[in-house]
């Protein structure tokens, strides 16, 4: 029988062995370098639309993450009868929930900004027409041709939402 050792302090050692050798580096993990964001206040509108870009582009990439491990999430859920397993794509379709909101309301201040941007035209004409208008009727026909104050406010509502 052969052996790789001619004798038995070679074996000792322990030279040879895969993972064991000296001579090999050990590869660090280098330490986190935060990098400092240049903004040029000349150029505010252009960091502007690169920070959308990344925000609107991170929140996207969040929610197909979030499916894919909802996916699996299931699909272990339906396999096993761990309630845990459940919790867990609870708990991810809420987050994806979540994401949702937030890209939505980041649309809603994005408006917002634009609409502050944006220059206001001023009325310089004054309107002083005055329009009288009567109807004859009764209060029946006044709520069929204008609703009730419900549904003014729910028309009000369903426009400010929009």
């Amino acid at each position: 029988m052969s052996t790789k050792f001619e004798n038995i302090n070679d074996a000792m050692d322990l030279v040879g062995i895969p993972g064991l050798n000296e001579s090999a580096e050990v590869a660090l993990i280098e330490p986190l370098e935060l990098k400092e964001i240049e903004s040029n206040l000349d150029l505010v509108s252009e960091d502007f639309r690169v920070d959308y870009e990344l925000v609107r582009q991170s929140y996207h990439y969040q929610q197909q993450m979030i499916l894919d491990a909802a996916q699996i999430a299931l699909q272990n859920a339906k396999e096993n009868d761990a309630p845990r397993a459940m919790e867990v794509f609870s708990t991810l379709m809420s987050m994806w929930s979540s994401t949702n909101k937030e890209l939505l309301k980041m649309h809603k201040e994005i408006k917002e900004i634009q609409k502050r941007q944006e220059p206001t035209e001023v009325a310089t004409v004054n309107n002083t027409q005055t329009n009288n208008n009567i109807m004859i009727g009764t209060p029946a026909d006044l709520l069929r041709e204008f609703g009730s104050q419900f549904d003014q406010t729910i028309k009000e509502q369903n426009l400010i939402e929009n």
